[in-house]
């Protein structure tokens, strides 16, 4: 997200490159349940948070989506939201969310 707001602050030339390349990086580590693992390649602990978790890297494929209009980045984005919105859990106010997943909870999409 960092090297994505440097490249809208400047030229784009030389931080686009390193936004794109971490978010497909990001991509890579997107499960078939539609979640990222908290360590690269590993099968337990999963977050649905803004800063560390699913949430915010839905985010940065939004930004980017945005930023290039790739529909790619949204469909990643997509991706993340589905699994999230799987765990949304009611409350009398709203919605809320797990924060770390241990065993990872796999909904059904």
């Amino acid at each position: 997200m960092l090297f994505r707001s440097f490249a809208a602050r400047t030229d784009g030339t030389t931080y686009e490159p390193y936004a794109l390349a971490g978010a497909a990086y990001l991509e890579a580590q997107i499960t078939a349940s539609g979640s990222v693992p908290e360590k690269a390649g590993s099968t337990t602990g999963f977050d649905t948070g803004l800063y560390a978790g699913a949430a915010g890297d839905a985010f940065v494929f939004l930004a980017l989506y945005r930023h290039t209009g790739d529909t790619r980045w949204r469909n990643d984005a997509n991706r993340l939201l589905a699994w999230l919105r799987a765990l949304g859990i009611a409350q009398p106010t709203g919605t809320a969310w797990p924060g770390v997943l241990r065993p990872p909870i796999r909904p059904s999409l």
